[in-house]
């Protein structure tokens, strides 16, 4: 196979995210590399290890996709419809980290320090800016009247977490007996939605 005689940092970062959203906590440095058409001492002349790899990767992640349109869904359609986009939209982009959190905590078991992922200013800045985001977009119905008044920072809380959960149930269990665990994503999303709904009714 030809090398490319210059790769950029970003291919290397986006090859290593692609083998991870197939792989998961398997994904290894080796398929990084055939995936990048590089070889692995490519690799590591840019990244020292494999976690500075994996975790440099999450890290610079653009912004996604639902996170940047929140703020034109306020006030659009349904609210329940909403949310079930937003919902499927969220689990797809859980599903391109939650194996790379579990792959740091993995390296660092020890419960008195917080794992890479945690210390990452990187990494925090970008969830705090997606719950302030998705809390704004809460906030916003509720100011028009579309849903009632309650903590939208709270509700943006237990609407990410429950997602979360499921990736991370789905990741540790995947199908057992046949049978997917945990149950099928639209099923989940629709009772995640209700219940928001339900309890946001005014």
């Amino acid at each position: 196979m030809s090398r490319p005689s210059h790769i950029r940092d970003e291919d290397l970062l986006e090859a290593a995210r692609a083998v991870l959203r197939e792989r998961g906590t398997h994904a290894t440095t080796a398929e990084v590399a055939a995936r990048a058409g590089v070889s692995e001492g490519t690799l590591f002349n840019r990244f020292r290890t494999k976690d500075e790899l994996f975790l440099t990767a999450m890290h610079t992640m653009p912004q996604p996709a639902w996170i940047a349109g929140l703020p034109d869904r306020v006030g659009v359609g349904d609210v329940r419809t909403q949310l079930i986009e937003i919902a499927h939209e969220c689990i797809a982009f859980f599903r391109d980290i939650v194996p790379m959190a579990m792959m740091s905590w993995s390296k660092h078991p020890d419960a008195a320090a917080r794992p890479i992922i945690a210390q990452s200013t990187d990494f925090e800045d970008g969830w705090q800016r997606g719950i302030r985001l998705l809390s704004g977009y809460f906030e916003a119905e509720m100011r028009g009247g579309r849903i009632a008044h309650h903590d939208a920072e709270i509700v943006a809380g237990v609407f990410t977490g429950a997602l979360w959960s499921y990736v991370t149930q789905e990741l540790m269990l995947g199908e057992r007996r046949g049978r997917a665990l945990p149950m099928p994503e639209g099923m989940f999303v629709r009772g995640v939605v209700q219940l928001m709904v339900d309890g946001l009714a005014r």
